[in-house]
């Protein structure tokens, strides 16, 4: 587990979104629709980008739950319970540091839960 394979997770979920939403949006659309780069073309014409952008959503979110379960089998290797927390609400849920901290509580600071993050790092991917 690398500190990028942490990362792809968030970057992947957003693409599936972003791909969603082009989805729906072809598919709403009515007998035309305007492609960039293309012009105005018909629903048959377009049906084979619908296919393919079903077809990439498909391979993301296969390789997204492969990543998210080696993250998770990552996180549960680790021994501080804290750190696991931190990973797990950083990466897998895709929260910012001011709701991580809200999330831990006890007088975590968003400051304090990212240096805690950043000296693991340090300590664990210091290859990198």
């Amino acid at each position: 587990m690398t500190l990028n394979d942490l990362k792809r997770l968030r970057s992947l979920n957003r693409e599936i979104e972003y791909e969603k939403k082009r989805l729906h949006a072809l598919k709403k659309k009515g007998d035309y629709v305007s492609l960039i780069g293309v012009g105005m073309v018909s629903r048959e014409e377009y049906s084979l980008q619908i296919k393919a952008l079903e077809d990439a959503i498909k391979r993301h979110l296969d390789e997204c739950m492969a990543l998210y379960n080696e993250i998770n089998q990552f996180i549960s290797s680790l021994d501080d319970p804290f750190i696991r927390l931190i990973i797990s609400l950083k990466h897998v849920n895709g929260l910012e540091w001011e709701q991580i901290a809200m999330h831990i509580g006890g007088g975590n600071t968003a400051e304090s839960i990212r240096k805690a993050y950043s000296r693991f790092v340090k300590k664990h991917f210091s290859s990198l």
